[in-house]
């Protein structure tokens, strides 16, 4: 961005009746010019810096990047931040033409977000202490252009490049963007460029009420799953929601959300052995994370039986080992296909279990099937099916799986939705009895990925 930029900025920005004053707009605008200027020359110095380092003579390694020169590599903001209908080049390379419209991206202020102040400060301040480049830096992505050159694909392009930037370049994971709900044309370049709805909420902004659209995009990129993704203490889901292990102290909320028909004797003896069997699975994998060599970030020795993490947590705070401290929200897990209710013959479902059973971690012809539930207040926020992607893209590119499945009762139209949306295909309907229980109509679900066998 260039002061002469100002007329059509301005021309852009003050129409419409919620438009600053103009004095504060070209004082915004002036900031906004040296701040750019300042972060495009810290990043092209660094990059220029990291480019002419010598290799090592002993080992032929570069020059490891130092927090300085890390949060120079990896800029605070976005630095660049017009988009420009190019009429000529100048001979240092700078690009001349007219002001089209303007994109930015800044780390998330949780802005209209939360209506607690409190935990909104805290989250704030969480974000703005993680360096440049850590994945877990959540970012906020805005954009508008001319009147004249909408309708053009310039907004998508511009969306698609800076959340390309972002998640290649500044190794974030999750980006988010919000629009107002009458705004269909925003929302629509949303979802074509990746973003899924995550909830629809109101916000005062001054004396203002406004109804909100609140999107998000993960990296859909296949991870291998390193330490800066996946820690032995958590995975990242949403902005401030985790997976996690089960504990002991989850009881009561997972009591609360429990089938009314199970005795709660019978519940808690379930339960007990999962956050055993969650122990020994974490205890057995974080062993061999911490021995294998992460040089390249690479764990695929490392595959666990079954899916590590149980519990989606809302963080109210880490602690200083990396603990996710919060509630049980809801849950998530992956196991072994036990084909049950799936098969009416006893024999050849138990054949199947042992043949699946047998195959060690990482074999692609292992067959794993996903469950999930939300507690009933956190429902409708894109929560499950965010940790559905989590756990299936987890198998896939993690635990090489290719077939992956799932059920529902055939009344369950919010879960078949679900499944559907997250890349699952509808294989068949059918009735089961389990004991003396009829569940009746259920449906099963694949998610298979091409992979040689």
């Amino acid at each position: 961005m260039v002061a002469a930029d100002w007329p059509e900025y301005s021309k852009l920005n003050l129409a419409g009746p919620n438009a600053p004053a103009e004095s504060r707009l070209r004082s915004h605008f002036d900031k906004m010019i040296v701040r750019v200027a300042n972060d495009w020359t810290a990043w092209n110095d660094a990059w220029q810096t990291q480019q002419q380092q010598e290799p090592h003579a002993e080992n032929n390694e570069i020059t490891p990047l130092t927090v300085d020169s890390a949060t120079a590599l990896y800029p605070v903001r976005w630095p660049f931040m017009t988009l420009r209908l190019v009429e000529s080049i100048a001979p240092d390379g700078t690009p001349l033409g007219p002001f089209v419209g303007e994109i930015a991206t800044g780390r998330w202020l949780y802005d209209y977000y939360l209506y607690d102040k409190t935990l909104q400060e805290q989250l704030i301040s969480a974000n703005n202490a993680r360096l440049p480049g850590d994945p877990d830096l959540v970012w906020m992505i805005g954009y508008i252009v001319r009147p004249e050159f909408r309708k053009q694909g310039i907004a998508k392009d511009a969306v698609d490049v800076i959340v390309e930037w972002l998640h290649n370049v500044m190794r974030a994971r999750v980006v988010v963007a919000a629009c107002a709900i009458e705004n269909i044309v925003s929302a629509k370049l949303l979802e074509k460029c990746g973003f899924f709805k995550v909830k629809e909420y109101e916000t005062e902004q001054g004396r203002d009420v406004k109804e909100i659209n609140f999107f998000c995009n993960k990296s859909n990129t296949p991870r291998n799953f390193g330490r800066k993704e996946m820690t032995p203490k958590s995975l990242p889901l949403l902005p401030n929601i985790y997976l996690t292990p089960l504990l002991a102290t989850d009881w009561p909320a997972y009591l609360k959300e429990a089938p009314n028909d199970i005795p709660e004797t019978k519940l808690k003896e379930f339960f007990d052995k999962e956050v055993q069997e969650t122990a020994e699975i974490w205890d057995a994998w974080n062993n061999a994370y911490t021995t294998v060599s992460l040089s390249n970030g690479d764990i695929s020795a490392v595959r666990p039986s079954s899916w590590p993490f149980a519990v989606i947590r809302l963080a109210e705070s880490i602690s200083e080992d990396g603990t996710i401290v919060g509630p049980y929200i809801g849950e998530v897990s992956a196991k072994r296909w036990k084909y049950d209710y799936y098969l009416t013959d006893k024999a050849e479902r138990d054949g199947l279990i042992a043949e699946n059973n047998a195959r060690t971690p990482g074999d692609p012809e292992i067959v794993y099937m996903i469950g999930y539930g939300v507690n009933s207040e956190f429902r409708k926020k894109g929560i499950a099916s965010a940790a559905a992607n989590a756990v299936v893209d987890w198998l896939h590119n993690f635990m090489n799986a290719r077939v992956v499945v799932a059920a529902c009762a055939v009344e369950n139209i919010a879960s078949a939705g679900l499944l559907s949306k997250c890349g699952f295909v509808k294989v068949k309907e059918y009735e089961t009895k389990q004991g003396r229980h009829n569940f009746g109509g259920m449906i099963s679900w694949e998610h298979v990925v091409s992979r040689e066998k």
